[in-house]
């Protein structure tokens, strides 16, 4: 229902409408029920043109707000992209030169899986230099959700490297299946930021790849 109308022209009152209570009131008990009827009507009449009138403004002067928008600005697509490239390249040609099964690790291989781990520079700098570009015109909620994903990817792959350099098989384990779910937290906040499918989305692909699984 609505309240909120154009607003209509109290009843004007006569002169005996609005004597004052010390005055003596010795009108029928109809009628000055009727009058208080219509004293009260006019008075939630002009409150309720108050607050639409205050609320019609109010929304109209609130200014949109585009860094709400999920969808990052094409210019800072294209610097991220940019930024994201060295690092994505690097994945791509860099892989374990031997057969590691993340899933039953051998604890003699762990310590050539921590310097693996340890050289990957995407989990060292990568959220530093996204960083360097500032807020984005649109989604900055979104990219926001993006730095947070590389920066727990990072914190796992550390804790995987501690795990490594400890020889700590469960740990890895650990650490296998936080980076397996944080990969595809960071993959989809990529695709809904824009970033879905480029450098960035390639950047930090899978650490632990091997030769075997690279044939």
């Amino acid at each position: 229902m609505t309240l909120c109308t154009e607003p209509q022209p109290s009843p004007r009152r006569t002169g005996w409408e609005v004597r004052s209570r010390a005055s003596r009131d010795d009108r029928p008990r109809g009628v000055r029920s009727r009058a208080l009827g219509v004293t009260l009507v006019g008075t939630a009449a002009m409150i309720l043109t108050g607050a639409c009138g205050a609320s019609g403004s109010e929304s109209e002067s609130k200014p949109h707000d585009s860094s709400s928008s999920s969808t990052l600005d094409s210019e800072f697509l294209d610097r991220a992209e940019v930024v994201c490239a060295p690092y994505a390249d690097y994945q791509h040609k860099t892989i374990l030169q031997f057969n590691f099964n993340r899933y039953d690790p051998d604890p003699a291989l762990l310590s050539q899986v921590a310097d693996h781990l340890a050289q990957h520079p995407a989990y060292r700098t990568l959220v530093s230099d996204l960083e360097g570009l500032g807020a984005p015109a649109s989604g900055a909620t979104m990219w926001k959700a993006v730095l947070d994903d590389f920066r727990a990817n990072a914190r796992s792959v550390q804790a995987g490297i501690d795990a490594a350099r400890a020889g700590d098989t469960a740990g890895i384990a650990t650490f296998v299946d936080e980076l397996g779910q944080e990969k595809t937290q960071l993959f989809k906040d990529l695709q809904n930021a824009g970033l879905g499918g480029g450098s960035c989305a390639g950047a930090e692909v899978d650490p632990l790849r091997s030769k075997e699984l690279a044939d």
